[in-house]
């Protein structure tokens, strides 16, 4: 009899630990699924406008520096020069395992951007003060 009564109550505290706790408030599944959605389009956004901005910073050290801007200048080397900072972040792991959905991530990656294009100014300005 005491075998029986502690198999029941072992049985079921087993059983009550394994139920779905009602007190314990769940997400829906559609609102999982319509944050989730949100998300990706988020980051869709922000990594075309990341990758319009690497295009538009490389766009502007090939359209500035050339031979009629610094004909003195060997033009395909210092457009190397410029290009390296800004290929070195682009393929950084910082960059490849960013969620750009994440905001706190996506700013360091706007801030890191910033930096780079106003470095490639000052040293773009520097080239325009020596060439003359």
């Amino acid at each position: 009899m005491k075998k029986i009564i502690f198999t029941g109550l072992f049985l079921l505290t087993t059983f009550s630990y394994s139920q779905f706790n009602q007190y314990v408030p769940q997400l829906p599944i559609n609102t999982m699924k319509n944050v989730g959605i949100s998300r990706q389009k988020i980051y869709d956004q922000r990594y075309t406008w990341i990758q319009s901005r690497i295009s538009g910073l490389i766009d502007a050290i090939n359209d500035n520096v050339n031979e009629d801007n610094f004909p003195s200048l060997n033009n395909e080397e210092t457009r190397k020069w410029l290009k390296a900072e800004l290929n070195k972040y682009v393929n950084s792991y910082d960059l490849r395992s960013s969620d750009f959905a994440d905001n706190y991530q996506f700013q360091n990656i706007v801030n890191n951007l910033n930096k780079i294009e106003i470095n490639i100014a000052k040293r773009y300005d520097y080239l325009v003060e020596h060439e003359e």
